[in-house]
Formats: C-alpha cells, structure tokens, sequence
C-alpha cells in the first residue's frame, strides 16, 4: 500500500509548483562578466544560455561555474604576481564568453523536464543527475525552470497531507551527521571560495575563533564580483561582509527541531541550507535542499 508521501508525490505535477525562478537567458557570446553583473542584479543564482542561431538551450551558467572560473583566474594572477592585479589581464579573463564556462562545476547538466511529469519523477531526476535545476518544458518548448528551493516550498505548503515525516526530529532522520565544513571569519573571500569547490559543496558555514556560528558563505555571494572588486577576494570574510546589510544572516536551529520546522524557514527565508547547532551555537551539521529532497524520494514506512 501506498505511503501517504508516496501518494502525494504520485499525483502532483511539475504544472502545479508555482515557479519562483524566472527564465532569464544569457546568450553564448555574452562574457563572463555580463554574467556575473545580471546574476547579481536580477538576484538569481542561474541563468540559461540560449543560441538564438541554433535555436536551442546550451545549458546553464550558475554561480558554482563562475566561482570556478573566478578561483582559477585568482590562481593564475597570484602566481605572476601576487596582491597585483593587472587591469588588461583581467579585463581580458572577464570577457571569456559564458559558452566556455557552462557546467563548469560538472552540478548543470541541462536535463528538460516535462510539465506533466509527476514530482516523484521530477526528485528522482534531481538526485540522479546531481542538479539543483531543471528546465521545464511543455510541447518540446523550454516555459521556465524548476529549482530545489521551488520544489521544497511546494512540499512545506502541503505538509499537512504528510504529517508524521513532518513532525518527525532531524536526529530521528538521520540528519545530524556530526561533521560539518566550517571556515573562521578570518579567512579570506578566496580561501573560503577555493574550500568550497574543493569539497565540492555549495556553501560553508563560518564561526569565530570559538568555533561559534556567526555566518555563512556560499557560491552565490560571488555575484557582486566584478572586474573592478576582483582585489576584495583577498579581503577577511568578516570584512568583506561588514558592509553589506543585505547578507542574509545563518540559518540555524537544534538537532530537535522537526523537519517541517526546518522545511519552513527554508520555505520563509529561501535559504538553501540550515546548520543545526548544539547549545553553544556550534555547527554540528548541516541540512541542505538536497538532504530534504532524498527523505522524500526515500519515503519511511509510517507516513
């Protein structure tokens, strides 16, 4: 028999999530730095790249792509000469065309969905392919783009019709993992960039030197890099963000907190991860959209 998540995931479509992220599209030829500048403007972590010769998608260019492509022009002006940034080496490197930095990170892969496939289809294709969008399509034609976030929002809205995994503690689902990647507040812009790819995640959390959560850093706070802020990269995270009120501040809570507890303040705040902490406001873990989404493609017995 059916579980009530299962049931839920089987007879709701992509057509009924109510698309927050917008299909903005960049074309193949734009730089890097149009792309960086429209990410950042539009408020977006995504576009589409669209050949209107060819009349088809490439794929997407994200702030993941650009963070690699940001660490490696870092790490070839570094090596020539440190703390100096030459204005014609590095007008150069912004006007690569975004066509050479699409999938960059190997997290896009541009897999279209159709609008009449169920959710239960649409999450195992997240997990599958590893991606954190996919476009939507209706007749064989691109209409938008489908996020986790999006996706998670429109599982919280519903929770009432999936009542027991909802109410069940993030300990009790196995989400406390007792590891969690943290950087100091002292560490600069790049380092925390460079760890991020390294570790092939998406965002980490920063503590002070007591080892306390007091903020975090992700690929999307790339966006407001420019040709003329590259030098910020070598600046203290806590410096960096001093004078940016808009930063939204971590997102945490307890090891006990429910999961539609936690699916609500994603669904509020739209952030894509929660950092559970212990009494000290310690990082203990961290709970991210993908981690939901697995509980849900992986129904337990009671619900």
């Amino acid at each position: 028999m059916a579980s009530l998540v299962e049931s839920f995931l089987d007879t709701h479509i992509v057509r009924d999530i109510k698309r927050t992220t917008q299909l903005i599209t960049l074309s193949p030829n734009d730089s890097v730095a149009t792309a960086l500048d429209m990410l950042a403007k539009k408020g977006i972590t995504a576009a589409a790249v669209y050949d209107p010769h060819g009349g088809h998608f490439l794929g997407f260019v994200d702030t993941l792509d650009l963070a690699v492509f940001i660490v490696k022009v870092f790490a070839e002006n570094y090596e020539k000469h440190p703390h100096l940034y030459d204005p014609k080496e590095l007008d150069q490197r912004f006007n690569m065309p975004v066509k050479d930095v699409i999938n960059a990170s190997n997290r896009d892969v541009f897999h279209p969905v159709e609008v009449s496939e169920t959710l239960n289809f649409l999450i195992t294709n997240f997990l599958q392919f590893g991606v954190h969008r996919v476009p939507v399509t209706e007749n064989g034609q691109v209409i938008g783009i489908v996020s986790q976030s999006d996706v998670i929002k429109y599982l919280y809205r519903h929770a009432e019709k999936m009542p027991e995994l909802m109410s069940k503690k993030l300990h009790e689902l196995r989400l406390i993992s007792g590891n969690v990647i943290t950087i100091g507040n002292d560490q600069t812009l790049m380092k925390a960039f460079t760890t991020i790819l390294v570790h092939n995640i998406t965002g980490l959390a920063v503590v002070d030197l007591t080892g306390r959560l007091v903020n975090n850093i992700s690929a999307s706070d790339l966006k407001g890099i420019s040709l003329n802020s590259f030098y910020k990269l070598e600046a203290a995270i806590h410096e960096a963000f001093l004078y940016r009120p808009s930063k939204l501040p971590p997102v945490s809570c307890g090891p006990n907190a429910k999961l539609g507890d936690a699916m609500s303040m994603m669904e509020k705040t739209g952030v894509h991860r929660i950092f559970v902490v212990d009494d000290e406001n310690r990082p203990i873990s961290v709970v991210t959209l993908t981690d939901v989404l697995k509980l849900f493609a992986k129904p337990y017995e009671c619900c």
